[in-house]
């Protein structure tokens, strides 16, 4: 565990409050549960997390944390948890499984230095997810992996153990026009990736279509039936 700079604890309690104001404000998004514990997150910050961190994104990875959580209704026990490795029903693939990883979120934003085509994925998990499995799936889309930073938070009995995945990726594959844009293409390849690593699609080099032309993952499983 690594305490935090006074300065970047500081900003970052501003970002959740910033951030709590803005889904209690309506803007269709759930606000985290009100009981979260800032200091149990604080107290459970990586080594090297503060430095690489912005206050801001690490409020953001606060507010999934405790969204993944939170217990279910009628419970009082975290929505934690364990799913198994394959189900019945999911799609065929060229890999052994699913990648798996359990409840989690994923989010798109832009990379750190401006390029374009760069950006980088932010996955927040309770589950541990392999991290050659998860490049495996990123490089289906025809993405370059450029950095992957994994983090563990041991939140303790409380919380139990939550995995952050922040991976630097750049568009490696051809693109029609305009190009892939985070803004019109983000939600599609997320939404693919999550169904590739939940084994609901295959992990194919059809998968660049989601990039490289803007399809659904639908539309490339359809495309790849077509192809059988």
């Amino acid at each position: 565990m690594s305490a935090p700079p006074v300065a970047w604890a500081s900003l970052f309690d501003a970002q959740v409050d910033l951030l709590l104001g803005d889904r209690l404000a309506g803007d269709g998004e759930p606000a985290p549960p009100a009981g979260a514990a800032r200091q149990m997150f604080l107290d459970s910050l990586p080594p090297g997390y503060a430095e690489e961190t912005a206050p801001e994104v690490a409020a953001r990875d606060w507010a999934e944390m405790s969204r993944l959580l939170a217990p279910e209704k009628g419970s009082s026990q975290p929505a934690r948890r364990h799913r198994p490795a394959g189900q019945p029903g999911a799609a065929r693939r060229s890999g052994a499984g699913p990648v798996g990883g359990g409840a989690a979120h994923m989010a798109l934003s832009p990379g750190r230095h401006g390029a374009p085509g760069d950006f980088r994925l932010r996955r927040v998990a309770l589950q541990r997810v392999e991290l050659s499995s998860l490049l495996r799936a990123v490089e289906s889309f025809g993405l370059v992996a450029e950095e992957a930073v994994p983090w563990h938070f041991a939140l303790g009995n409380q919380g139990g153990d939550v995995f952050i995945d922040d991976v630097g990726l750049r568009v490696g594959t051809p693109v029609a026009a305009p190009g892939f844009e985070l803004g019109s293409g983000g939600a599609l390849l997320v939404d693919a990736l999550k169904a590739v690593i939940d084994g609901r699609s295959e992990l194919s080099a059809l998968n660049r279509l989601v990039v490289g032309a803007g399809l659904g993952w639908h539309e490339v499983n359809l495309n790849s039936s077509c192809r059988q």
